[in-house]
């Protein structure tokens, strides 16, 4: 359900939903923790995505 909710304002936006398949859903959190590790807590109003300078090291190693 969290997913569905999560991918409303990608589908307003006119975007194709998110889907993560199963075989990569533990690479992905894991991403995902560094991500939250690296930037800390998102607030209303932050800048979600950043810098993409920032973001790469986050993959490094990663099959995207």
């Amino acid at each position: 359900m969290a997913r569905l909710v999560a991918n409303i304002p990608v589908i307003r936006a006119g975007l194709p939903p998110i889907i993560i398949p199963m075989e990569k859903r533990q690479l992905y959190l894991e991403i995902l923790a560094k991500y939250h590790l690296a930037r800390g807590t998102i607030q209303a109003g932050d800048e979600f995505f950043g810098n993409p300078d920032e973001i790469q090291p986050l993959l490094v190693g990663a099959m995207v």
